[in-house]
Order: C-alpha cells, then sequence, then structure tokens
C-alpha cells in the first residue's frame, strides 16, 4: 500500500511540474486564473447554487452534497484538484443517462418529435462547473473573445447584436448604401462541434498544456 501511496505521489508531482512550466510559458493574460489550486470555497458555492435536479449514474443528488460534513468537501476538493493536474478523467464521470422528453403535438412515432435529455454525473458536473468559470473569466479578462460575441457570456444578449444590426443598417441608409443580412442556424450546434478545430484553438492561445490535456479526455 505504501508502494501504490508513493507511486501516486510521484505521478502527481510529475504533473505539478507541468504546473508550474505552464505558469512561466507566455499568455495573453493571468494564467493563475487557470492553473491556481480549486479550493474548498470555491467548491462550495458552486454547490450552494446548484439546484436539486435529477442526478446521473453516480445516483449523489446536489442536496446530499449541501448537507454533508466538511470531510467531504476536503475529499471532493483533492480528487477534482487531482483530475485538473493529471488531466485524468475516471471513467465513471463520462457515463450517462440519457431520457427522451416528447415534444408537444409530434408524432410519437418518430425519432425527431423527443428531445434528449443526458443526466451526467454529479462530481463530474461540478468540475465542468469550476473549469467553465475559470475559462470564461480568463477569456474576458484576456480580451480573447470577438467583441461582435453575444453567446454564452455574461453581461451580453441577443438585444445588443440587434441594436449593432439596426445601427448598422440606419448608417447605411443615410450614406444612400444598400444594406443586406444574411442569418444562419446551424442544426445541433453543440453536436457538431469539430472537436479538433477546438483544441487547436485551444492551443493557438497558448492555453496550459494541463488544462487542454482534460478538455482532451473530456471529448475523447
Amino acid at each position: 500500500m505504501q508502494q501504490t501511496a508513493n507511486s501516486i505521489r510521484s505521478i502527481i508531482n510529475h504533473f505539478q511540474d507541468i504546473t508550474e512550466i505552464d505558469k512561466t510559458d507566455n499568455h495573453y493574460g493571468d494564467i493563475n486564473i487557470l492553473l491556481d489550486e480549486i479550493s474548498e470555497e470555491e467548491i462550495k458555492n458552486i454547490i450552494k447554487k446548484k439546484k436539486n435536479t435529477s442526478p446521473g449514474p453516480d445516483k449523489i443528488p446536489y442536496i446530499a452534497l449541501q448537507r454533508s460534513p466538511p470531510i467531504v468537501l476536503t475529499i471532493l476538493t483533492a480528487i477534482l484538484n487531482t483530475s485538473i493536474k493529471t488531466g485524468y478523467i475516471p471513467l465513471p464521470w463520462k457515463r450517462a443517462y440519457t431520457i427522451f422528453i416528447p415534444k408537444p403535438n409530434k408524432s410519437r412515432f418518430s425519432t425527431a418529435s423527443y428531445r434528449p435529455i443526458t443526466l451526467t454525473n454529479t462530481i463530474a458536473k461540478i468540475c465542468e462547473t469550476v473549469l467553465s468559470k475559470r475559462i470564461n473569466f480568463y477569456m474576458e479578462d484576456s480580451n480573447l473573445l470577438t467583441k461582435n460575441q453575444a453567446g454564452f457570456r455574461s453581461g451580453v444578449s441577443t438585444v445588443d447584436q440587434l441594436m449593432r444590426i439596426v445601427t448598422d443598417m440606419q448608417i447605411a441608409i443615410n450614406k444612400g448604401w444598400r444594406g443586406a443580412a444574411v442569418f444562419m442556424d446551424l442544426s445541433s450546434a453543440f453536436d457538431t462541434v469539430w472537436h479538433d478545430g477546438l483544441l487547436y484553438k485551444l492551443y493557438a492561445m497558448n492555453f496550459p498544456t494541463t488544462i487542454i490535456r482534460w478538455i482532451t479526455n473530456f471529448l475523447t
């Protein structure tokens, strides 16, 4: 058992060295936003805000974590830190239940008449939330997002885009120009994300190796 513990400690120390190298590389902003260890308070605040939705295969409801003793939070924090540092995601975290909700006034005999809902594991969702919050903050803090993007950004909405379009069209009309707009709606946008392209962009923006490794593992 001692030998196993020493092996695990050696592996974690190896990835700690990679984290230190990541910190010394050139980055667009404060890379510590992504590389700082997760704190118990950070996870506690995330769990506190979670609604008691249906759990996935791990069958752990958020309310159980919200009412658990402090030692559970300490252990959970250690697990999540190790997962992100090593880029390793336990296989059970990737398992999920999928349920199909019928769309109103649609034929029950067509697959297009159902909306799939995936219930993933609670612990995995907490880890996802931690990284999502950090990545969003880092991207905003480092000005890596185009000013024209409104989706999935705090304090920005489609209203801003509508105002921009109306303003541009009004300017064109005042100058005697002709204006045109092209609107595109991507079907199943989330399901058709080009994973290799996404990872390439992370590399191009010089994201830390540890974060890219975790996301790569998550996508495979």
